[in-house]
């Protein structure tokens, strides 16, 4: 009776070590997981806040362009102008 009840306490400690065991394994591989969905997260937001300043900055470029493109077109319809009144004169 005595070396039943050992062997009864001695398997339940087993068998509860095992479970034990793959419990903290899986919690180990679940926040490994959690780690490197984090990381990879990280990185694509990282990658994509650079890619937002890139095309801020091309945009800002762009602005100024249009607007020197803006200016030159304006002074070449203000020398058109002067240039076109002088071709309507009466004889």
């Amino acid at each position: 009776m005595t070396i039943q009840m050992g062997g009864d306490i001695l398997g339940e400690m087993v068998i509860f070590i095992i479970g034990a065991t793959l419990i903290v394994g899986e919690f180990k591989r679940q926040a490994k997981n959690d780690r490197l969905k984090h990381e990879r997260h990280k990185m694509h937001r990282e990658k994509l806040e650079e890619r937002i300043g890139d095309l801020t900055n091309k945009v800002t470029r762009q602005t100024k362009e249009i607007n020197q493109l803006r200016s030159k077109l304006g002074s070449r319809e203000t020398y058109t102008a002067y240039s076109n009144t002088g071709d309507l004169e009466c004889n």
